[in-house]
């Protein structure tokens, strides 16, 4: 029948996608993590589905087989990331009335996720261990490891780091976050300034 299919849609939505990135509005990495979404849609509904005749039955299928490979909170960045597709969709005027996704298709609440971190354990190095890495680090994964500790640098942090925003000379780091703009400036360390 005539209408938008998933796979019209998932192209439509990523090629927006890849358009942002390409203007350097959106991280190559989103992008990636949006482009398994889409795979994963397509797979669970088929791309010859209509999007107007998905209903909350086809998200609850969909929500089950989320839950099959992710944990907790990854369950609910991707059931956003499902949302902000067919959002979309509806947003493009691709269809007339928005998706109907039923009052189960959401992820885990804050309580939830809570109780998930309580049940892992804190995720976190402890001094002698961080020694331990530090004294068998090569010289570039000890200023890595030092920034990560010092500053609270996460991986895409350090590797996006320049030399424009360190102060060496007055052992400071100037860095906003890249997602948000937000401005971060940290003292470092001289055993950091050393490594660096």
């Amino acid at each position: 029948g005539e209408g938008l299919t998933v796979k019209d849609l998932v192209n439509k939505f990523l090629v927006a996608k890849k358009a942002r990135v390409d203007a350097g509005e959106l991280a190559l990495g989103t992008y990636h993590d949006q482009y398994k979404t889409c795979k994963r849609v397509l797979s669970v509904f088929g791309g010859h589905r209509l999007v107007e005749d998905l209903g909350p039955d086809d998200f609850e299928a969909l929500r089950k087989n989320i839950a099959k490979t992710y944990g907790k909170l990854s369950r609910k960045v991707e059931i956003k990331r499902v949302r902000s597709i067919f959002r979309y969709a509806y947003e493009a005027h691709l269809i007339d009335a928005p998706v109907r996704f039923g009052p189960g298709f959401v992820g885990p609440s804050r309580r939830e996720l809570r109780c998930e971190r309580h049940k892992n354990g804190p995720r976190m190095f402890e001094a002698v261990e961080i020694r331990t890495m530090l004294a068998a680090a090569t010289v570039p994964v000890r200023a890595m490891i030092l920034l990560g500790v010092n500053c609270g640098f996460g991986n895409t942090d350090v590797a996006n780091l320049t030399v424009h925003n360190l102060d060496l000379q007055g052992a400071w780091c100037n860095y906003p976050r890249p997602k948000t703009g937000i401005s971060r400036r940290c003292p470092l360390w001289p055993e950091t300034v050393k490594a660096v």
